[in-house]
C-alpha cells in the first residue's frame, strides 16, 4: 500500500463503524433460576438488529427464539427485563421498532418447549414492565412494576403512572398491588411468600437520594394475592436513601442505606 498525505482527520480507513459494532457482543444481565440452579445471560447483538438474547451460559445455546428480544425502556433507562423461574422464562419484549412497540411480558417453559412463547398480560402498548419477582408459593403471580402511558404524551410526562402490579400468567390479567409513590423497583418476596419488600421514590428525588424501602404482608386467597400492612423500613424523602431490599430468611431483610452518610 503506498503512502498518502491527509489532513488530521480524513484518512480512508477500511475500519467502519461497522465493523467495529457488528460482532461486539454485550453481555447486559445474568440470571440464576432459583429452583435448578442454571445460570443464564443476556446478550446485546448488534448483528441481530439489536437484539437482546437470553442464553443458556452452560449448554451455550439461545433460549429467547427471534425475533423476541428481552428489553424494557421502565424510567426510560431500561433493565431488569427477565427472569427464570423453575424453568420458565418471564421477558418484557421490544418489538425493535418504535412505531409498533410491543412491551408485553412473555413465558417460555423450557420443560415444554412445544408450549412456545406465550403471552402472558393483555395487548397494551403503552404499558411498560420490569423487575420481576415470582411468588414462592403461587408460582403462576407475579409481581412487577409497570410504567403506564396511557395518558402521557411527550408534553405530559408528568401523567405516566408507575405502579407495582401482580400478573397471573394462568389468567394474562394484571392488577395493582399499591400504587401511591412516582417510582417503584426491586420487589421481593420472601422465602415463604408471606410478606413482600420493595423500593419506591418521590419527585424531585433519585432513587439514590430519597429511595424508601417497604414491606408487607402478603394476603393469599384462591390463587390470587393482596399486601396489607406497609411497614417503613428505612429511608426517608429528600434525606436518606435505602436500596436494594433482599431476604436472607423469612425474618431478616438486608438493604443498603446512606444514613450514616456512606452506602452500606
Amino acid at each position: 500500500m503506498s503512502n498518502k498525505t491527509a489532513p488530521y482527520g480524513t484518512w480512508d480507513s477500511p475500519i467502519t463503524f461497522d465493523t467495529v459494532v457488528s460482532d461486539n457482543i454485550v453481555f447486559d444481565d445474568v440470571l440464576v433460576d432459583p429452583i435448578t440452579k442454571l445460570v443464564y445471560h443476556l446478550e446485546e447483538r448488534p448483528m441481530d438488529h439489536g437484539r437482546c438474547v437470553i442464553v443458556d451460559a452452560h449448554a451455550k445455546l439461545d433460549v429467547l427464539p427471534s425475533p423476541y428480544s428481552a428489553r424494557d425502556f421502565v424510567h426510560d433507562y431500561g433493565g431488569a427485563p427477565s427472569i427464570v423461574y423453575d424453568g420458565i422464562v418471564y421477558f418484557s419484549n421490544d418489538s425493535g421498532d418504535v412505531t409498533k412497540p410491543d412491551n408485553s411480558i412473555y413465558a417460555i417453559d423450557l420443560k415444554n418447549e412445544a408450549s412456545g412463547v406465550r403471552r402472558v398480560t393483555p395487548v397494551n402498548p403503552k404499558g411498560r414492565y420490569a423487575n420481576f419477582a415470582v411468588h414462592p408459593k403461587e408460582t403462576h403471580l407475579l409481581v412487577t412494576i409497570r410504567e403506564d402511558y396511557t395518558n402521557a404524551t411527550e408534553e405530559t410526562q408528568q401523567n405516566v403512572v408507575n405502579t407495582l402490579c401482580i400478573v397471573d400468567t394462568k389468567k394474562a390479567t394484571v392488577g395493582i398491588l399499591t400504587h401511591d409513590a412516582d417510582f417503584y423497583a426491586s420487589p421481593v418476596f420472601d422465602p415463604s411468600g408471606t410478606k413482600i419488600a420493595w423500593q419506591e421514590w418521590y419527585l424531585l428525588d433519585m432513587p439514590w437520594e430519597g429511595g424508601i424501602v417497604y414491606v408487607a404482608d402478603v394476603v393469599t386467597s384462591d390463587g390470587a394475592i393482596g399486601i396489607s400492612n406497609h411497614v417503613l423500613v428505612a429511608g426517608e424523602k429528600k434525606k436518606v436513601s435505602a436500596t436494594f431490599p433482599a431476604w436472607i430468611n423469612d425474618t431478616t431483610l438486608l438493604y443498603t442505606s446512606d444514613g450514616d452518610h456512606a452506602v452500606n
